[in-house]
């Protein structure tokens, strides 16, 4: 059982994609549990006929209901972030996100003897830095 808090923990794809992962979580023969919403499962499972094709329609339109839902929900909140983002801009309270330390640290270690000849003749590097490569965003 894959028992999720909400249901935007399961998912936050366009409703196909969303689709996608709850088959592929159902497939493997789990049940997908997510507290506060309705699950008709269990009625289905004990129903016959077309109690149990009604219920079980049922459970799927919920189902993409919340896919949905939380899809929309991220959007309109990226959205709104992204305006927020330009008024502040516009005002000239934002000027963009710093650089982490992550991008600030070495990723790649070169030779020094390779780093030395290319470095040295092509770039003026301060010899103590000769060995690192940065790769810095665009």
């Amino acid at each position: 059982m894959v028992v999720a808090e909400k249901i935007d923990r399961i998912s936050r794809l366009p409703l196909a994609e969303a689709e996608q992962l709850v088959g592929s979580i159902r497939a493997k023969g789990a049940k997908l549990a997510v507290p506060g919403l309705v699950d008709l499962s269990d009625f289905a499972a004990e129903a016959d006929g077309v109690a149990k094709i009604v219920l079980e329609s049922v459970q799927e339109l919920l189902l993409k209901l919340a896919l949905q839902m939380t899809r929309d929900d991220y959007e309109t909140r990226r959205e709104r972030q992204r305006q927020g983002v330009q008024l502040a801009k516009v005002a000239g309270k934002y000027a963009g996100r710093r650089l982490s330390k992550s991008v600030l640290t070495p990723k790649l270690r070169y030779p020094r003897f390779l780093a030395s000849n290319i470095v040295e003749k092509n770039l003026a590097f301060l010899p103590n830095r000769i060995g690192d490569v940065f790769l810095l965003p665009h």
